[in-house]
């Protein structure tokens, strides 16, 4: 009997260059939003969730929202001045900003404040149980419903916002950290992603994360709506 191997598929952003963003002092070019940039020390241990929310939202300003929806540049002074408003909104509490409901209302917030709508769709990984009881694992998405998931947004040319709470194997990721996945490519059992964190593109197995990550995370995509009605 022929085995044959499994296809190999890949799904990205239409546009990975509206992630750029310079120092008008040094010339220095990131790709999406650091952290860093906060101004206050907690807010640069706690502010991946924002900074995620940032990322895409500069991501839609320039793809498809109407042209001032969003008053930002390619400037780090500009995407800094995004990331303190959007602060207001994806704001972290004592445990960051630690479930994908939390970083659902705080989008369609800041959205609703500048006269905009968007709709956020989730899916939640639970965490592994370690007693006997198994009922919160029979829960947890398949792989092949995560890869779904991130597929359907990708192929509409919405970025996914990716929180994981555990990195399990995977050593490119954080631990409890918002990243903001921009392509996912390789075969059904090894699926990989490119993310932005810290300025930067990296590179992950989303399927090791998904078999050794203990305490999970969720998945969210932000999705612009007809204007609002007068």
């Amino acid at each position: 009997m022929t085995v044959q191997n499994a296809p190999y598929r890949e799904y990205k952003l239409k546009d990975e260059s509206l992630f750029r963003i310079t120092d008008k002092n040094t010339g220095a070019v990131s790709v999406g939003g650091d952290q860093e940039w906060y101004g206050r020390v907690w807010q640069r241990l706690s502010g991946c969730g924002p900074t995620a929310a940032s990322n895409i939202f500069k991501y839609l300003s320039a793809s498809c929202l109407p042209a001032g929806t969003i008053r930002t540049s390619d400037t780090r002074d500009d995407f800094r001045a995004l990331m303190k408003e959007i602060w207001r909104f994806v704001t972290p509490t004592r445990h960051g900003v630690n479930s994908t409901d939390l970083f659902s209302r705080g989008c369609i917030g800041f959205a609703e404040s500048r006269s905009f709508r968007v709709a956020c769709e989730s899916l939640d990984i639970p965490a592994i149980s370690s007693s006997s009881d198994c009922s919160n694992d029979i829960k947890r998405p398949t792989l092949a419903q995560i890869v779904s998931f991130i597929a359907r947004a990708l192929d509409s040319d919405i970025p996914v916002a990716f929180l994981s709470l555990d990195s399990g194997s995977e050593k490119a990721i954080d631990h409890w950290h918002w990243i903001t996945v921009i392509a996912m490519h390789g075969t059904e059992d090894d699926m990989k992603i490119d993310f932005l964190d810290a300025g930067t593109i990296k590179h992950a197995s989303l399927s090791g994360w998904y078999r050794t990550t203990k305490e999970g995370g969720g998945f969210v995509s932000v999705m612009p709506e007809p204007a609002m009605a007068e």
